[in-house]
């Protein structure tokens, strides 16, 4: 994931050491103390499974009853 600021962004707010930001996966933004909201890319899956404290395999085992029904139908 990559969160892109502009040159002014980041001199107006992420230049001193110590800085603090906010991540928010839920709406895929980056919150610069100054209020300044930057928007960031990130994978849907990652997204669920960040949101949902998840992994791969927790996903997968989630979905067991459907797999199986998938199995049996397909004989």
């Amino acid at each position: 994931m990559t969160a892109r600021l502009s040159t002014e962004e980041y001199r107006g707010s992420m230049a001193a050491p110590g800085v603090e930001v906010s991540i928010s996966v839920e709406d895929q933004t980056l919150a610069l103390p100054d209020g300044t909201k930057v928007k960031f890319p990130i994978d849907p899956f990652a997204r669920y499974c960040l949101l949902n404290g998840v992994d791969e395999l927790e996903f997968l085992l989630s979905q067991e009853a459907a797999i199986a029904a998938f199995e049996v139908k397909r004989g």
